[in-house]
């Protein structure tokens, strides 16, 4: 199991897709929105149009997803579970539509804030890691993530943990000046 690092004040802050769980919500809202009538294509190529946020946001309104049905990371579970019995506080930050991060942050029950896209903002890389700075300020904060979107959020943290990352993400990550460590 992976150790979190004092001081307890330095949160711990995991990203959705990929990471905390296998699949892409935004993905799944798309094709449940689609399912039972393609036509809706239209309505989503407008959507996105105005802004992958937007197009979150309204997908979010519409589209129900069984969060239980999810597959969750267990050594990311372990790994938040680790951080809580440490006294650090947890936060879901993703680039998924708010409602649907609300709804997988109340099935998990461990994590204490929420960070997510809301309609106007889309919490991805750069703006991600914008937002994790003026909470918690410039490496003051630990970021669990998977993708080359998260070298932007990496960069800035006190300790970055990679999760299923490709050997490209991982050769980068480790050419960033912070300390590291990939979960496979």
């Amino acid at each position: 199991m992976a150790k979190v690092p004092s001081p307890k004040n330095i949160p711990l802050c995991i990203d959705l897709d990929g990471t905390l769980i296998q699949e892409d919500v935004t993905q799944i809202a798309v094709w449940r929105y689609l399912k039972h009538n393609p036509l809706r294509g239209v309505t989503v190529l407008l959507w996105l149009l105005r802004g992958r946020a937007l197009l979150k946001k309204k997908l979010g309104e519409r589209v129900e997803i069984d969060v239980s049905g999810l597959s969750y990371n267990p050594k990311v579970t372990a790994l938040i579970r680790d951080a809580k019995l440490k006294g650090h506080s947890v936060v879901l930050a993703t680039a998924a539509d708010a409602r649907i991060a609300h709804k997988i942050a109340h099935y998990c029950g461990f994590f204490d804030h929420i960070i997510a896209s809301d309609g106007f903002l889309n919490q991805r890389a750069a703006q991600k890691a914008e937002t994790l700075i003026k909470t918690y300020g410039e490496k003051n904060f630990i970021y669990v993530g998977n993708s080359k979107d998260d070298l932007k959020v990496w960069q800035h943290a006190h300790r970055a943990v990679a999760v299923n990352v490709s050997c490209s993400v991982a050769r980068k990550l480790k050419n960033l000046s912070v300390f590291s460590e990939i979960l496979s």
